[in-house]
């Protein structure tokens, strides 16, 4: 769809008269909060008879022990238990939804705003002047909160000490825009109307993760929870699944293939121009996975990016600064209508060590600052003082996240929350993205494992392996 801030939002605690852009968005009041819908963003609301408790989801999420994938019904059951018990047993249901959605919810002049597990649907925030705007995009929450440019936030992305091959990100808590903060994965958003106070915090971890024992019953839970979790993400539609020749892509195939409707297709995307064989193994292995699973497969190919393309003006007035992969945005554009729908096995990492250097026991701000960059700037006094900032405004300490290793959490909720959620919203510009482990139940049952076990991609490995050795598939494509 040729508009910008694609599938986003705005929740504020007063009614607005948003940019030119959003002229045709879908506007909502409830509990004393205004919310603002771009035409294609999935939404509902549900508020008990008396007004009291209130709930409205954006995105699309799945309830893996009910099965219920409905939002009204979803946003019902947030009410009831928001009623009947309290916040914190809200907060616990929502955290172990999954899909792909952020959740408002609360009683008159208070809300509070809960991410999915990995913050898959942004929320940049602010309260300047007094005013709470929170939405999908950096840019959106700084034009209508009146945020100006971050000279800061320019400094640092535009420093010769940082490179990343990779891409840039923005690191800690730092957007393109003064006082415009990211909702960071495991935290949520408190805001009081009345006393014109919002604040973030930690949600999670609220107790130890527990181990499974052995590893036969770890296995097993892994597959259940991956699968259901993919029957409910594709009953919403003709599925489609980005594969890759990697584990992670291919295990979600797995859970995927017998569940995907008729006509739904694998996918790699592939720049011809350059490629060397590493690349070419990795598409021809898609292929034969695709094969095995009886599923087509469609090679997108990715071109450079075209800067006088129509698409470009869409593309800029969303993503301004910190844009992760346009060409890719503007190849899938080119490639999928507003309602298809992919699987994208990313996420996997939070449950298989992303991290492997271990050497430091506890997350201080010098040491995350080595862990966001190996650059120069990692090293910096600059970026220290941003990673101080964001040990305080995400409670990243060891005394708060229980016995979870801050290296799996790090990853789990900055890079994910930081980088890859904006990859997530340039998809969006192009059609429907979900992602098989985003799930909270799954990622604590990888994360009970031991270290070794986690770093060897056990579960990936064993479950692909299993799935495969069911289709008579020989030992050497399983193992290659």
């Amino acid at each position: 769809m040729q508009s910008a801030f694609v599938r986003g939002y705005v929740i504020s605690d007063t009614e607005l008269d948003l940019p030119d852009q959003c002229s045709d968005w879908q506007s909502s009041s409830i509990g004393g909060y205004s919310f603002y819908f771009h035409p294609l963003t999935k939404w509902a609301r549900f508020s008990d008879a008396q007004g009291d408790n209130w709930a409205v989801f954006i995105g699309q999420a799945v309830d893996l022990e009910s099965g219920e994938t409905s939002m009204p019904e979803l946003a019902k059951r947030t009410c009831e238990i928001l009623g009947q018990q309290d916040e914190q047993a809200a907060v616990e249901y929502l955290a172990y939804l999954g899909g792909r959605f952020i959740c408002a919810f609360g009683k008159k002049d208070e809300v509070t705003v809960i991410p999915d597990c990995h913050a898959t649907i942004a929320a940049f925030w602010t309260e300047k002047d007094g005013k709470f705007v929170a939405s999908s995009h950096s840019r959106l929450t700084a034009i209508i909160a009146g945020c100006e440019q971050s000279s800061k936030s320019a400094g640092i992305m535009e420093s010769p000490l940082y490179t990343d091959a990779g891409g840039k990100y923005y690191p800690g808590v730092l957007t393109p825009f003064e006082s415009v903060l990211p909702l960071i994965a495991n935290c949520l958003l408190r805001n009081e109307k009345r006393q014109g106070t919002t604040r973030h915090t930690r949600f999670y971890p609220w107790a130890d993760v527990q181990p499974l024992g052995d590893t036969g019953l770890v296995l097993d839970a892994f597959g259940k929870v991956l699968e259901r979790h993919v029957e409910l993400l594709t009953s919403l539609g003709k599925t489609n699944i980005s594969l890759t020749a990697g584990l992670d892509s291919r295990a979600a195939a797995f859970a995927a293939a017998d569940q995907v409707q008729e006509g739904s297709y694998a996918y790699t995307y592939f720049r011809f121009e350059g490629a060397v064989t590493e690349t070419v193994q990795d598409l021809m292995g898609a292929s034969d996975w695709a094969r095995v699973l009886g599923l087509p497969h469609r090679i997108i190919r990715l071109h450079p990016y075209d800067p006088g393309a129509d698409w470009v003006k869409m593309y800029v007035q969303s993503f301004p600064r910190g844009a992760r992969f346009p060409a890719l945005a503007q190849c899938y554009d080119e490639n999928f209508s507003d309602d298809d729908i992919s699987l994208v096995s990313t996420i996997a990492e939070t449950g298989t060590a992303f991290y492997k250097l271990r050497d430091s026991p506890d997350p201080t701000p010098e040491v995350l600052a080595g862990k966001f960059s190996r650059s120069p700037i990692g090293r910096s006094e600059d970026m220290v003082e941003v990673f101080k900032e964001y040990v305080e405004f995400s409670e990243f300490t060891s005394s708060r996240i229980h016995n979870l290793d801050w290296h799996d959490l790090f990853y789990w909720e900055h890079r994910n929350s930081k980088w890859a959620s904006l990859w997530y919203s340039e998809l969006d510009l192009s059609h429907r993205v979900f992602l098989p482990f985003n799930s909270r139940a799954l990622i604590e049952i990888m994360l009970s494992l031991d270290y070794s076990l986690r770093e060897s991609r056990f579960l990936l490995t064993e479950y692909c392996a299993r799935k495969a050795a069911e289709l008579g598939v020989s030992a050497t494509l399983i193992n290659s």
